[in-house]
């Protein structure tokens, strides 16, 4: 404690000086200042017992004021505890009924929906309806009659309903369950209601008069196609039998006070279903009015859902949970009694207060026990006290005569009171010539200019340290370590001095200062930073290298901790801990630090040693030395990688000396050439020689070598198993400082599976995978080569473009694995048409291209035409089946016809399309000028067919398919024709394969099926006679046009039944895809459309799949039917078509019929139907209503002999 000193101080009783004395003591026991303070508290403690007593007497007041505040607080605590636990049981009791209400309203829900159930279950039983609808028009039967009343009594008695019965829509019973009750209709509101709304109903319980009863009616509609058909299931549920025993039963166990109601509003009363607890009434019996203030049932009623704190029916308090039963008028209700809840809460306060009391009673005994011993304390600590200052003032005689430092004790005025026999030796004062000296006058001249400031800084914190100067009465001086310390008691201020002569000390520090400088002096001149650390007192020096060495100014503060990485300071000070505890001689340590110059991270080597330690050993002073190693550590990590890379890279490594021995090899080298290290240690590379290269290579190799250090390059190696492989082999070289060769490094890589790689795409990017022919890429490099050699030597070169006909009917019925063998097959036979210098290639699907080069007489390209279409011609044997294709050609030559590589592939192209027009295939054309107009005339053609479809040029005619039986008509073939706006009317074989080709042709068939739909309604609403409407399926339509979607839009935005629609397919289609054709057939099969195979007899494939898809129709196609009576083959045919289909239930049309004699043998050999120019002509759609009303119109038409070929009838899409 500090305070102002009082001068001049007053006169030191022998009490005070005894005090004094004693603290004195103390703080010449140690030299340790944080004991001294102890003891002086001590001490302070002793001389301030007088007011022990009077602080004892202030306790107990305080304690007394304690137990209060203690009082209120477990009071106030009841409170709390009480409301809160008011509001939890309400909560947990709220919870309970809430689980209750929540599993009551889901089964008295199913109840519910059972009942309904029952309802619908008639009334959705198209049976049950349509025995209810002959009952109506008077049709029953006595069986009948008896399955209904069966049916009725048998849900009456499973369910235990009163009665349930069929009405009619005005109420009139139809069939009543009970004959006997023969009920009446309770409630016709209810019943009209159903049946106007059309959902079933459930009425509020209400009491039947006639039957003296309860009842809750049920009312299920079924509507019939006229009101008068309109009836409904009418169900009278016995409550009491079903509803209040699922109520009442089940509650039983739910605990006292808690009770389950079921209500409903019953006029301006609230109706109870159930037996109340506290209400002696039959069910149903009790009411109450809905304005009863308070009530639950009422709240409930006006639409209040969840937790209710109200009335019950008694008027007494409750808990409930309201809810409304869905789909019905009624309410649920839980409650329990409040007074059950208050009960619980009240038994818990009761037991609180006796808890309270006992603590109240503890506490105030714990109170009296306490102040008792404080006062005891008190005593004890007196006694102690006095004792150990008795003991304190003999020490501090003992230590006053005998320390080895001087004492001195002075008053407020810094006056010496008391000094010890060493204070007097020190300073050569004899006697007690000391006492009454001011300790300024102990202080050297130089000193005493700081004395007044030290003073100050005294007075204010209450002691002082200092390294000083004094001097001895002769005057000479002396360096000496002085403490302070103010001592403040009751009798005044005193300050003790403790006086230490450090002359010695000094003289020793002065030498070491100069041995220090010294060493130093050398450390830095070596680059290495010093550093000096006073444990004691934290300080650091940290010489100029050493800040150097961080980025630091020699003025700059540097704090150590701060400059070290994160990652390294926790091993930093485990190591420097260790050093500092003495298990170590030496302190070693590298971390990396941060640079304050440039913000990079140094590595920097510590070293030091503990120069100095106290009595215990403790570390009083560190010196250490500091090195940047961030350079070595470079170079480290750059020999720690390189050796990382050498052994673990999986690029071999070998490094030689100058004349080329092999002195070292990385793991990766053996596993790459079979040589372990012992193995090729000591030889030379040679070893590994393939005899891949030949001596250029090497000296090539040697040559750039020896120039410029360095070699890369591709190298074919043997392994030591004999196995030659591809590698990357760089080599290069390490230079002695005289510039001869120190060493030379080889780093190869395997890259035999990349070559491997590389040639197979190669190989890929330009020939074909099937044939192994030159693909398009190949074959334009091989044709500009020929451009070249012909251009210098002023030869020929001719081009062909080779087509093969009827490829994809072969690929369609035999499959893609046939086609392929057939490509194959094909290839070989054109590689034996030309010559070696030649090309053949494959520009994709079934198109190749064959270059003559250097040809000096075009005749040759005759021979090789007719060569290619001879062997081409010759059948194709396919596993166990025939095939027969042809080729079509296309001959251009340079430079007659082209200069320009792209000009004469067109004009190839061009003569390849004049071979392939129809009735001319099997043939070559040579290019002329003319076929650029037939190749411009298609293209445009082909941009009006784009502009038709959006201009509405198409037109959909039709032809009768008649019924040989009956000679009506039964079916019309739906086919396009294009009204083109200048050409007119354009065969649809000019314009059908430009359709397919751009994909046009899917959205033509999509029109021409919605056209021919919309068109069959339209004759049907003019009331001509109804007939199938069959539509040609292409197919790009079949395979890409999603077309099970587009015939069921058609039928839905046409309204025609899907079973007078028929599509014809081809087996083409079928076999193309089999997976595809199954999945869509079947899919046309379920929207209810019939499928008609097309042309058939005319592919390849087998028949079974007749049994595998669900076709209804075949026809036979026109090419048979034209040659009937003419080719006897064809007649048979004809005729095994025919039985064979009806065999397999199939229906046949013969198309193409245009004589007498036809239509006679069809008739004769059981033949379904016919089409063809015998009867009629494709036409529009006006020309076809004439035809069609006048069919309808006896006397029936006569079959008119056609004179056109019924070629004339193509608009049928090909497959």
């Amino acid at each position: 404690m500090t305070r102002v000193l009082p001068l001049p101080a007053p006169a030191m009783t022998s009490k005070g000086w005894s005090t004094a004395r004693t603290a004195a003591c103390c703080w010449g026991l140690r030299e340790d200042i944080s004991a001294w303070k102890a003891e002086v508290a001590a001490i302070l403690t002793a001389l301030r017992y007088t007011l022990s007593m009077q602080r004892i007497a202030k306790t107990r007041q305080k304690a007394g004021i304690l137990f209060l505040v203690y009082a209120i607080t477990v009071t106030l605590a009841g409170v709390w505890v009480f409301d809160f636990l008011t509001h939890a049981l309400q909560k947990k009791h709220q919870a309970y009924l809430q689980t209750i209400a929540d599993i009551r309203v889901q089964q008295i829900g199913q109840w519910v929906q059972e009942r309904r159930g029952n309802a619908l279950a008639l009334t959705g039983d198209a049976v049950f309806s349509q025995q209810i609808a002959d009952w109506q028009q008077g049709r029953q039967s006595a069986e009948v009659r008896s399955q209904i009343l069966t049916r009725l009594a048998a849900i009456q008695l499973a369910y235990h309903y009163f009665d349930i019965s069929i009405v009619t829509a005005d109420g009139k019973p139809l069939v009543i369950a009970r004959q006997e009750n023969n009920l009446g209709i309770a409630d016709r509101a209810l019943l009209q209601k159903a049946i106007a709304g059309g959902a079933t109903l459930l009425s509020n319980l209400h009491f039947d008069d006639a039957q003296n009863r309860w009842e809750i009616d049920m009312v299920a509609p079924f509507q019939g196609k006229t009101p008068e058909q309109a009836w409904a299931v009418y169900i009278h549920i016995d409550p009491r039998s079903q509803l209040l025993p699922f109520l009442w039963e089940e509650f039983a166990t739910l605990g006292q006070g808690i009770e389950v109601m079921l209500v409903a509003q019953d006029g301006n009363q609230v109706r109870f279903f159930n037996q109340l607890h506290r209400i002696r009434q039959a069910p149903f019996a009790f009411a109450l009015p809905l304005d009863t203030p308070g009530l639950d049932a009422a709240a409930a009623i006006r639409g209040t859902e969840g937790g209710y704190q109200g009335v019950d029916y008694a008027k007494t308090p409750v808990l409930a949970e309201l809810r409304h039963i869905a789909g019905t008028p009624w309410h649920l209700i839980i409650k329990e009694n409040l007074a059950n809840i208050h009960d619980q809460l009240l038994l818990f306060m009761l037991a609180f207060a006796g808890l309270s009391v006992v603590l109240l009673g503890g506490g105030a005994c714990v109170l009296q026990f306490w102040l008792k011993e404080q006062r005891a304390k008190a005593q004890r600590d007196h006694y102690r006290l006095e004792l150990k200052q008795q003991m304190l003032e003999q020490r501090f005689d003992y230590l006053s005569k005998y320390a080895n430092d001087s004492i001195l004790l002075m008053d407020a005025e810094l006056r010496i009171v008391e000094a010890n026999e060493c204070a007097h030796q020190s300073y050569g004062y004899p006697g007690k010539a000391l006492i009454g000296l001011n300790y300024r006058q102990l202080r050297s001249p130089s000193a005493r200019q700081s004395f007044e400031a030290d003073v100050e800084i005294l007075k204010q914190q209450g002691s002082l340290l200092r390294e000083t100067e004094h001097q001895h009465q002769d005057g000479s001086v002396f360096p000496v370590e002085a403490s302070i310390r103010m001592i403040d008691t009751d009798e005044g201020v005193y300050f003790q001095t403790i006086v230490r002569d450090i002359s010695e000390r000094k003289r020793a520090e002065n030498k070491l200062r100069a041995s220090e400088e010294r060493w130093k002096f050398a450390l830095e001149g070596a680059g290495d930073g010093v550093w000096d650390w006073n444990i004691q007192t934290g300080d650091v020096y940290f010489s100029k290298r050493c800040k150097e060495i961080l980025g630091y100014h020699k003025d700059e503060h540097l704090a150590w901790e701060s400059t070290v990485h994160p990652d390294d300071l926790p091993r930093t000070l485990a190591e420097l801990r260790t050093h500092l505890d003495g298990k170590t001689d030496s302190y070693y340590n590298e971390h990396r630090a941060g640079s304050k110059k440039d913000g990079d991270w140094k590595w920097l080597l510590t070293r030091g040693k503990v120069v100095e330690r106290d009595a215990g050993g403790k570390a009083l002073r560190m010196i250490g030395t500091q090195t940047d190693i961030s350079e070595r550590k470079r170079n480290e990590e750059a020999l720690r990688l390189a050796a990382l890379v050498f052994e673990n890279s999986s690029e071999g490594m070998t490094i030689t000396d100058a004349d080329g021995t092999i002195l070292a090899v990385n793991p990766a080298f053996s596993e790459l050439t079979g040589y372990t290290q012992e193995e090729i240690l000591g030889h030379n590379p040679r070893i590994l020689r393939s005899g891949q290269q030949d001596a250029a290579f090497y000296q090539a190799m040697w040559r750039q070598l020896n120039e410029t250090g360095h070699w890369a390059g591709e190298i074919w190696n043997r392994r030591k198993d004999g196995e030659i492989y591809a590698e990357w082999l760089s080599i290069s070289t390490s230079f002695n400082p005289d510039g001869t060769v120190h060493r030379r490094v080889g780093l190869f890589s395997d890259i035999t599976k990349r070559k491997k790689s590389e040639e197979l795409i190669w190989r890929q990017a330009n020939f074909d995978p099937l044939t192994d022919l030159p693909n398009r890429r190949m074959f334009r490099d091989r044709l500009e080569q020929a451009f070249k050699k012909a251009g210098r030597a002023e030869l020929t070169v001719a081009l062909m473009f080779i087509d093969l006909d009827h490829f994809k009917q072969v690929n369609d019925t035999l499959g893609h694995d046939m086609g392929d063998l057939l490509l194959k097959e094909a290839t070989q036979r054109l590689n034996r048409c030309v010559r070696s210098t030649d090309t053949v290639a494959r520009l994709g699907g079934d198109e190749f291209a064959v270059i003559l080069c250097e040809l000096d007489d075009e005749k040759i390209v005759e021979r090789v035409a007719r060569d290619i279409l001879q062997t081409l011609a010759k059948p194709f044997t396919l596993g166990t089946e025939l095939a027969y294709i042809s080729a079509s050609i296309g001959i251009a030559f340079y430079p007659k016809d082209a200069s320009q590589i792209d000009e004469l592939l067109k004009n190839a192209d061009q003569a390849m399309y004049a071979a392939k027009d129809p009735g001319h295939r099997n043939c070559h054309r040579y290019f002329a000028p003319s076929m650029q107009e037939a190749a411009q005339n298609r293209m445009q053609l082909t941009t009006d067919l784009r502009l038709a479809l959006s201009d509405d040029q198409f037109l959909v005619y039709y032809q009768p398919i008649i019924e040989l039986a009956s000679g009506a008509v039964v079916k019309a073939e739906a086919l396009i024709r294009w009204q083109h706006p200048t050409r007119g009317l354009v065969n649809p074989i000019d314009f059908i394969g430009f359709a397919e080709e751009t994909g046009l042709i899917v959205s033509i068939g999509a029109w021409v099926m919605h056209t021919a739909c919309l068109q069959t309604m339209a004759w049907r609403e003019q009331g001509l006679p109804p007939l199938r409407i069959t539509v040609n399926v292409s197919a790009r339509q079949f395979h890409e046009g999603n077309l099970p979607e587009v015939v069921h839009t058609a039928l839905n935005e046409t309204g025609l039944p899907p079973e007078d629609l028929e599509l014809e397919i081809t087996e083409g289609m079928l076999m193309y895809d089999i997976d595809h054709a199954a999945s869509t057939i079947q899919a046309l099969w379920k929207v209810g459309v019939r499928i008609s195979e097309d042309d058939f007899g005319t592919g390849y494939s087998s028949l079974n799949y007749l049994k595998k898809f669900p076709i209804h129709t075949l026809k036979i196609d026109q090419s048979f039917v034209r040659d009937i009576g003419a080719d006897p083959d064809d007649t048979a045919l004809v005729a095994a078509i025919i039985a064979m289909a009806h065999s397999l239930h199939l229906t046949v049309v013969a198309e193409g019929v245009e004589t007498q004699q036809q239509l006679d043998y069809l008739r004769g050999q059981g033949c379904d139907h016919c089409q063809g120019f015998l009867f009629a002509r494709p036409m529009p759609a006006a020309a076809f209503t004439a035809y069609l009303a006048a069919q309808s119109s006896p006397p029936a038409r006569q079959p008119q002999q056609g004179k056109e070929s019924s070629g004339a009838i193509l608009g049928t899409f090909p497959a």
